[in-house]
C-alpha cells in the first residue's frame, strides 16, 4: 500500500528510511551513497507519526517560510543600496 501518498515514491522511500532507523537505529540512505538524511528523517516522521496530508502541510509551509525569507533579504538588500 502506498499510504496515502499516491504516485510519490520519494515520500514512501522517506517513511520506510524513517521506520528502519526507529527499529535498527541504523540510518541507510535511499537515495545515493550518502542519501538526505535531515530530510528522510524529518519527512519520514512526519509521515510515520502524523500521516501523508499533515507531511504534505509541513512541506507547504517550509515552502512559504522560505518564500517570506527570501522577500525579506530582499527588501534589505534594496534597502542597502
Amino acid at each position: 500500500t502506498n499510504f496515502g501518498y499516491g504516485f510519490d515514491l520519494d515520500s514512501l522511500r522517506d517513511l520506510t528510511i524513517f521506520k528502519q532507523f526507529i527499529e535498527n537505529g541504523i540510518y541507510e540512505p535511499s537515495r545515493n551513497k550518502y542519501g538526505y538524511p535531515l530530510a528522510e528523517l524529518i519527512n519520514g516522521g512526519f509521515a510515520f507519526y502524523f500521516g501523508a496530508n499533515a507531511t504534505i502541510l509541513s512541506s507547504f509551509l517550509a515552502f512559504l517560510c522560505a518564500i517570506f525569507i527570501f522577500y525579506k533579504s530582499s527588501q534589505s538588500a534594496v534597502d542597502f543600496a
